[in-house]
């Protein structure tokens, strides 16, 4: 990471905690000062937007979330402030065609269902967490922390069987020996109980 990409990290998360404290105008320029330093960074962008929404302007925070956007046209973080600036200002329609693109790469990604599912599990709806997790590997076969998930549900559910299976998946999509070595801990868990 570059310097220039920390320092604009920096004033950005300044802009941030003044945002948090109702600060718009300190907020304001700690947002300005991140994208005098790094122009490309979306995040201060889409910051800067929420300033000028909070502040009642709403042409400026609409065009700030549209080059956020330009920027990077997969930020759901963007496109869900310009669908809440569209619904604020009574652009429904459009606000919903934004919403539902975002809904669609949502449950497109495989880590939202991962994310679903550990929720769900969180809160010990075990049959809610399986459907999110068998829904992330029906997406994507590759990632070991779909298994993981999958392991874990199996575990608190009492098959045993189904979560020694999974974690040795885990272990086989597993990219560095860390995670190789905490699923074969789980394994031998296992074939010990």
């Amino acid at each position: 990471m570059s310097k220039q990409a920390v320092m604009a990290m920096f004033y950005n998360n300044k802009g941030a905690d003044a945002l948090l404290r109702k600060d718009y105008t300190s907020a304001y320029a700690y947002f300005r000062e991140a994208l005098l330093i790094d122009p490309n960074f979306d995040s201060g962008w889409i910051n800067l937007g929420i300033v000028y929404r909070l502040s009642g302007y709403f042409n400026q925070a609409e065009k700030t979330y549209q080059h956020a956007l330009g920027l990077n046209s997969d930020s759901l973080t963007a496109s869900e402030n310009l669908a809440y600036l569209y619904t604020f200002t009574g652009r429904e329609e459009e606000a919903e065609a934004i919403l539902a693109k975002v809904e669609y790469k949502r449950n497109s990604n495989p880590y939202y269902h991962v994310n679903l599912g550990e929720q769900e599990m969180e809160q010990e709806h075990w049959d809610q967490a399986l459907g999110h997790f068998r829904r992330a590997l029906a997406l994507d076969r590759s990632k070991h922390e779909v298994y993981f998930g999958l392991a874990r549900v199996y575990f608190e559910i009492g098959e045993l069987q189904q979560s020694k299976r999974y974690f040795k998946q885990a272990k086989n999509k597993a990219h560095n020996r860390q995670n190789e070595d905490k699923y074969q801990h789980k394994i031998d868990f296992l074939r010990n109980l």
